[in-house]
């Protein structure tokens, strides 16, 4: 024994020499190289002193740990991959599973499902053993963590995990298997709404336009249709340490062959044991970018990775155990398309190990970008995986290792050290985004630069079109004659952290006949009917029109409503609510006197009804929702906020709106105590904020708002206010005070004394004070705070009022150019 250790880990050792395969990522190869060759690197250096170590960069990041238990949100810190930001419930306190009953409508405390529909970042463990067999889907809500380590933990027997329309979802050392479908009935998702399931999959785990998902160290069998299922949008995604075995269609990515919003989604595949049973789907791809690496193939049936719609597969260090049958050796498989088609997709595979014949035919370019953005890890060569068995083996009976559980012992025999990919995220750092947006920008200040030489751009339309107003939104469509058949043109002129939400620009266009509403049976031809559909839509009006809703507007994500050519005014009733959905544009509506929703039944999806509670009566609710513009409309007196954005949202614009008589405009952040806002990024940009006005324009906690180029003409407290530490950047705005002395203050710092507001990032910068306007500002001077909060560069404040002249609903008739 005392000879067997050290040439245990020799051998270890010689294992581990540097990969030649690396990876560059969508966004930036250098950036994620180097995150590479840390994640490598520690995982060596581990195997040189700590006995438990493996080389497997998620496993050596907390199995170390003596106090894992002590310790159990470190777990959020080992993701490697696509889904490597999914943080799960790491800002949130312990919940603990101590009933392993289940109701579907009214949960009881102590059970799994009451913990994953709270709408606060909760990490939940488990008191004991238990078997849980659900009677409906369990409908997981975003920031959760169901960590399973302590306790043997069965989900069995009934219907199992849906993520649908929720994002940092981390899934740990659960058992699930025998999964059966559920529907046909209410379920509750939130403490405040349950609605109408249709019939299920009867899926291990349905992932439904989810993001940020990480599912690690669960054991899967036997589901009624897929193990693991990603659709309809869902990206961010890392599928790692998995035991999948008896099963037919193991993993299926990807909707169908005509959804083609699937193109963005990302999903590493690491360090998963394919087991015995399995017959295909390992997975099957469509449309997007699939990093399949270091997983061990041990059984198939009929073939290992397949796909259609042409997805870029990179498959890297993975081992290939062919079945007997001579007719089933490949282990790939295109479908749905000819040799002539398929041949130019890319498919690549580098460095993997085939045995008994399995072999892989690749396709498409060679050396490309589609593979990089495909690389979201290094991989080990695969030869590791087969060498290390024996050896760990042994160590796994050495004195002073730790014992783990079935579901940990097997993939501790994986010894595949790995890369982090920095993945798309709706959380942007601006200076990467616009790495990605704009591909010769590389830092903040050529980002700066580039906003520049747009507005740049259309300073000097001035000079030759009389529509040119210097307002890069407007200038990119407005002096276009023929905007009403070109209405799809708006959707590439957005700017700031909303820059991105495209709408329904892919779609078909949907035009308002009606404007009657029913809320649970909603007409061909009314507003409701267009925005609830499951595909993209752009929506028009084919008249003027007052549209007074029943209750709130549930909006579809990859939707624009358009209300240039007519005269819409939504009003009287409740308003438009954008509930964990992304990709909208609001543009050109006049929203006003809108009034709190009732409780009842409301159809958000073409074939779904869901119980709405009490709305708050905002102009425009944006709750949990990302990419989403709101241009060009008018607004004023509603019952609450005119637009208010919560729970997490972010990637927003607010631009060229006309905003009056209202007292609390715009709130951007849920509460004080509601930390998930702090990655919300907001710009607001060439609105006026007119007659009438209290304040909250905005009120802002704890994200990243950058105010830049607005017309502040009233106020009647304070302009720009907020609490819990938020970043503000004013930049070239014209704030004219009130002639009441006590309220000159452009700004005002809420719950908190001087000694900690002081620390906050606040700051004006080129914004122009009249009648005694003045901005207090707090915080560090110049920071890379203030830069991440600059979504675009700012015109000088003397232009205020010519760039939001235009602000609000404009006149647009067809052929001529659309003036206010």
């Amino acid at each position: 024994m005392e000879i067997l250790i050290p040439l245990s880990f020799m051998l270890l050792f010689l294992l581990l020499v540097p990969s030649c395969i690396c990876s560059s990522p969508l966004q930036d190869p250098e950036l994620v190289v180097e995150d590479v060759q840390k994640s490598i690197n520690a995982s060596r250096r581990n195997l040189a002193f700590l006995s438990c170590g493996t080389g497997n960069p998620i496993d050596d990041c907390w199995r170390c740990d003596p106090n894992w238990e002590k310790n159990r949100k470190n777990l959020a810190e080992c993701s490697i991959g696509f889904g490597k930001h999914a943080i799960g419930g790491r800002d949130g306190k312990i919940y603990v599973v101590t009933d392993p009953g289940d109701h579907p409508v009214n949960p009881k405390p102590g059970t799994l499902r009451y913990g994953v529909i709270q709408e606060e970042p909760l990490w939940i463990i488990f008191k004991r053993d238990m078997v849980i067999q659900l009677k409906q889907e369990l409908m997981m809500n975003s920031f959760k963590t169901i960590d399973g380590r302590g306790a043997s933990v069965h989900i069995a027997g009934g219907p199992c995990i849906t993520i649908q329309y929720v994002s940092n979802i981390i899934i740990h050392g659960i058992n699930i298997h025998d999964c059966r479908q559920g529907g046909n009935a209410y379920v509750r998702d939130s403490p405040t709404h349950y609605g109408w399931r249709t019939l299920s999959d009867g899926d291990g785990i349905s992932i439904f336009g989810g993001s940020h998902v990480w599912v690690d160290h669960c054991s899967l069998s036997n589901c009624r249709d897929g193990l693991i299922d990603a659709i309809h949008g869902s990206t961010a995604i890392t599928i790692s340490n998995n035991y999948l075995t008896h099963h037919n269609k193991v993993m299926l990515l990807g909707h169908s062959d005509t959804f083609t919003r699937d193109k963005n989604m990302q999903v590493t595949i690491a360090f998963n044991h394919f087991g015995e049973g399995l017959v295909q789907r390992m997975p099957r791809c469509r449309y997007g970018y699939f990093h399949v690496v270091n997983n061990d193939y041990t059984q198939w049936e009929m073939y290992a990775i397949g796909g259609s719609a042409a997805p870029t597969i990179n498959s890297q260090g993975n081992r290939f155990f062919a079945p007997n049958d001579h007719t089933f050796k490949e282990v790939t498989k295109r479908e749905n398309a000819a040799q002539s088609k398929w041949k130019n997709w890319n498919w690549r595979s580098t460095g993997d190990l085939m045995l008994n014949g399995a072999f892989f035919t690749a396709s498409g370019a060679g050396s490309s970008s589609s593979y990089a953005r495909a690389s979201s890890l290094a991989a080990k060569p695969s030869s590791v995986e087969l060498r290390t068995v024996q050896i760990l083996t042994l160590l796994m009976f050495l004195p002073n290792i730790m014992a783990f559980s079935f579901t940990f012992t097997f993939h501790l025999l994986l010894l595949v050290p790995s890369v982090v990919y920095v993945s798309t995220s709706h959380v942007q750092d601006p200076e990467l985004v616009v790495q990605e947006v704009e591909k010769y920008v590389t830092t903040i200040h050529t980002f700066m630069s580039f906003y520049c030489r747009s507005i740049n751009g259309s300073r000097r339309n001035l000079g030759y079109l009389s529509c040119g107003t210097g307002n890069p939104i407007d200038d990119c469509w407005r002096c276009d004659p023929n905007w009403e058949r070109n209405r799809k043109r708006l959707a590439s002129c957005g700017i700031g952290f909303g820059k991105n939400a495209i709408g329904g620009r892919d779609g078909k266009v949907y035009v308002v006949s009606d404007p009657s509403d029913n809320p649970m049976n909603p007409k061909p031809g009314t507003l409701r009917h267009g925005v609830i559909q499951e595909e993209p839509l752009w929506i028009i009006f084919k008249r003027d029109m007052v549209i007074k809703l029943h209750m709130d507007l549930l909006v579809n994500s990859y939707k624009t409503i358009d209300g240039r050519g007519a005269t819409i005014h939504i009003a009287g009733g409740p308003c438009i609510k954008v509930h964990n959905k992304r990709n909208i544009i609001i543009h050109g509506i006049h929203i006003h006197d809108c009034k709190r929703g009732g409780s009842g039944y409301v159809t958000d999806f073409p074939n779904h009804r869901s119980w709405s509670a009490r709305s708050d009566g905002d102009g425009i609710t944006i709750s949990g929702a990302s990419h989403v513009w709101v241009d060009h409309c008018s607004l004023s007196n509603c019952f609450d906020g005119l637009i208010d954005v919560v729970h997490g949202s972010t990637a927003i614009t607010i631009s060229n709106n006309y905003m009056t008589h209202h007292n609390k405009v715009m709130l951007l952040g849920h509460s004080d105590s509601y930390k998930d806002d702090k990655n919300m990024q907001v710009t607001i940009a060439f609105n006026h904020f007119g007659e009438g006005l209290g304040g909250r324009m905005p009120r802002c906690r704890f994200g990243y708002f950058h105010v830049v180029n607005n017309d502040y003409t009233h106020w009647q407290h304070y302009a720009i206010g907020g609490s819990s530490s938020p970043t503000i950047f004013s930049q070239g705005n014209r704030f004219l005070a009130p002639n009441d002395e006590d309220h000159k203050e452009v700004t005002k710092h809420f719950k908190s004394s001087e000694r900690e507001w002081k620390k906050w990032n606040w700051r004006s910068e080129g914004d122009l004070m009249l009648n005694g306007a003045f901005f207090t500002p707090s915080g560090a001077g110049a920071t890379a705070r203030y830069d991440r909060a600059s979504s675009m560069a700012a015109r000088p404040p003397l232009l205020v009022p010519s760039l939001t002249a235009g602000a609000g609903a404009l006149r647009c008739k067809n052929g001529h150019l659309c003036g206010h």
